[in-house]
């Protein structure tokens, strides 16, 4: 949820923090995972997953001549 957030907000993981007040260490761990890239929540269930297990998960790629060319 807080990559889509970042994503469509154009807040920073920083910015998130911060507003946050004091947070503890479990929500301070998630916050380190978070992938302002990333567009859906779906995608960041799979990436978080995936990146649990030792994958190197790579969020929006850029293909040449498929959908949208800009992230952001």
């Amino acid at each position: 949820m807080a990559d889509s957030y970042l994503n469509s907000s154009g807040v920073g993981v920083g910015e998130l923090r911060s507003e946050m007040g004091r947070i503890g260490a479990i929500v301070g761990r998630w916050l380190a995972r978070v992938e302002p890239m990333s567009r859906s929540g779906t995608e960041s269930i799979a990436r978080v997953r995936f990146e649990s297990v030792g994958y190197d998960a790579v969020v929006q790629p850029l293909i040449k001549g498929s959908g949208m060319q800009t992230c952001g």
